[in-house]
């Protein structure tokens, strides 16, 4: 409640702002889903239509000191199959700053409620509304008040706090809340012309419902960016952590060190890499981003922490696109780890209690031409926990889209997803492999009227028999704006 208190904040001051830059665009939508396998199992598959019935709100509003990006819509789904279920869900995205003292105080915040996947070895259908035994209503409101002082040439400052909230239905995982707080100071030229520093000084607080997502951390750290040419730089850091866990688990404490190289051959390449010591061993990171041509990027990313699946899977961080990210439209709100829309990214990699090492690697490929766009994504990601195996989720997906005439666009999606069950609650051994594809058309009949029609096909593998299972879906869709 503090925290809905909080963001509720945040979004009535970004809100005052002058009139004009306020844009509220209202919609209405009805969609008819057809599926043959509701439940997703291959002994009984039930068919069923799922009928929804949603309204939703559209607002974007940038001044000169504040701004709000928020889509809410609220769906009433009947499901018609063997048994009758309606049920009332929540989906609602947004990011929002306000600068309350100008060039002083600044309130950040966040917010997304949307459905995710429990078990990641389990059962994947083609939407969020199918399959629904594995999945639970995650919502995550994040609020950062921050005080931040820019000194021109002789550097900045910010000190701020970050409140989040994570709530889930059910008994998917505990709900936690996580305080932060921060002191970063950053030198400028004045103070050395041959070096920038930057120091963080941080102590953050999960706590959790039960003890196992309980974690205290503190961190000293002090960073180095040493230029050697305009193309070339070296980076370093040094300093000291601590990691509490009240279950004893992914602690360390100690000195943390890190060397590495910022390069930029051309202004279409750009390699950052670091390596050295954190977490109680040795870590790497870096990222990768090259401009093959005009219309050709490919990006990669490479990042180890110490987390929890509740922190893993809603925020990888929230960003609004500006016109320059491929295949993104101005103002739509997107997820930096894929670069995709939020309504386009997976269901995430899984819930639960346990605190983990995290390993991810994420690669993409984006072409863009004036009527064709196509984004390739790949993302590897192992949780490394202490009292059981570790777990591989490895995710493929390719989007294609093609505008056919003005009012007439196709979008093709295949993806493929693989999960180890080793160290599953629901399964012994082996991999679970889905594949799943989807054709979608849609046809604006006019300004403010569209219509959709999609077919997808998921096809699960297993080495376990019982795990296997096909499921076919046709989801007819309009939708109405004002």
């Amino acid at each position: 409640m503090v925290a809905a208190a909080l963001a509720g904040s945040v979004i009535i001051r970004a809100g005052i702002a002058t009139a004009g830059d306020l844009k509220i665009r209202y919609s209405v939508d009805s969609s008819l889903e057809l599926t043959d396998n509701l439940n997703l199992t291959n002994t009984n598959p039930e068919s069923a239509f799922i009928s929804t019935q949603s309204v939703g709100a559209n607002i974007r509003q940038e001044g000169s000191r504040s701004s709000l990006f928020l889509d809410y819509r609220l769906d009433l789904e009947t499901i018609n199959g063997e048994f009758q279920d309606t049920n009332v869900r929540n989906n609602l995205q947004g990011i929002g700053q306000v600068e309350v003292i100008e060039d002083l105080f600044f309130v950040d915040g966040q917010v997304i409620s949307r459905r995710a996947i429990v078990d990641p070895a389990g059962p994947v259908g083609s939407s969020d509304r199918i399959g629904r035994g594995n999945l639970a209503e995650v919502t995550t409101i994040e609020v950062a008040p921050a005080l931040r002082q820019n000194l021109g040439l002789y550097g900045d400052g910010e000190l701020a706090r970050r409140y989040r909230q994570v709530s889930t239905d059910g008994s998917a995982a505990a709900d936690q809340t996580t305080i932060t707080d921060s002191l970063r100071l950053n030198t400028g030229r004045r103070i050395f012309e041959w070096v920038q520093l930057s120091s963080l000084f941080e102590r953050s607080d999960v706590d959790s419902d039960n003890d196992r997502s309980d974690l205290t951390r503190h961190t000293a750290e002090l960073m180095a960016y040493i230029p050697l040419s305009a193309e070339f730089a070296l980076l370093s850091s040094g300093g000291y952590e601590n990691i509490d866990t009240r279950s004893g688990l992914q602690e360390s404490d100690g000195l943390i060190w890190t060397v590495g190289f910022d390069w930029h051959p051309t202004t279409r390449t750009g390699l950052r890499l670091a390596g050295g010591e954190r977490y109680g061993g040795m870590i790497l990171q870096g990222n990768l981003r090259h401009q093959l041509s005009a219309r050709l990027l490919f990006e990669a990313d490479y990042a180890e922490s110490i987390s929890t699946a509740l922190d893993t899977n809603q925020f990888g961080g929230l960003a609004v696109a500006t016109g320059l990210q491929p295949g993104l439209q101005p103002g739509q709100i997107f997820d930096t780890r894929t670069g995709l829309p939020l309504e386009r990214d997976a269901l995430g990699l899984g819930l639960g209690d346990d605190i983990f090492r995290n390993k991810r690697f994420v690669a993409s490929v984006t072409a863009s031409f004036p009527r064709d766009t196509l984004r390739l994504i790949f993302v590897n990601d192992v949780r490394e926990f202490d009292t059981r195996p570790s777990r591989t989720v490895q995710s493929f997906s390719s989007v294609y889209s093609r505008r056919l005439q003005r009012d007439l666009d196709v979008d093709v999606t295949l993806s493929y997803r693989s999960a180890d069950t080793s160290s599953s609650a629901t399964a012994t051994s082996g991999t679970q492999d889905t594949v799943t594809g989807q054709a979608l058309l849609r046809h604006r009949l006019t300004k403010d009227l569209s219509a959709s029609v999609a077919y997808t096909r998921t096809e699960r593998f297993s080495d376990i028999a019982s795990g296997e299972y096909t499921e076919n879906a046709v989801l007819l869709s309009v939708r109405q704006a004002f």
